[in-house]
C-alpha cells in the first residue's frame, strides 16, 4: 500500500480523481481467538464474520463519510 498516496496524488494532479473511483478492500478482520466450544476460548486467530474493511476515494465522493 505504500504507492497508494502516490496514485491518489497523481490522479488529483492530472484532474482524473473526480472521474475515477479508487476502491481499497481487505480481508475479513482477524479476531484474537479461534472458534471453540461455548465454555472455552480457543488459542490463535480466526476470521470475524462481521468485519470487512473497505474505503473509497475520488469520483465525487463526500469526505469523511463512514
Amino acid at each position: 500500500m505504500p504507492g497508494l498516496p502516490t496514485l491518489l496524488e497523481g490522479l488529483r494532479q492530472q484532474g482524473m480523481l473526480d472521474d475515477t473511483l479508487v476502491l481499497f478492500t481487505s480481508e475479513f478482520v482477524r479476531t484474537p481467538f479461534t472458534q471453540s466450544g461455548a465454555d472455552q476460548v480457543g488459542t490463535g486467530c480466526d476470521d470475524s464474520q462481521i468485519g470487512f474493511s473497505c474505503w473509497m476515494a475520488g469520483a465525487g465522493l463526500k469526505h469523511g463519510i463512514t
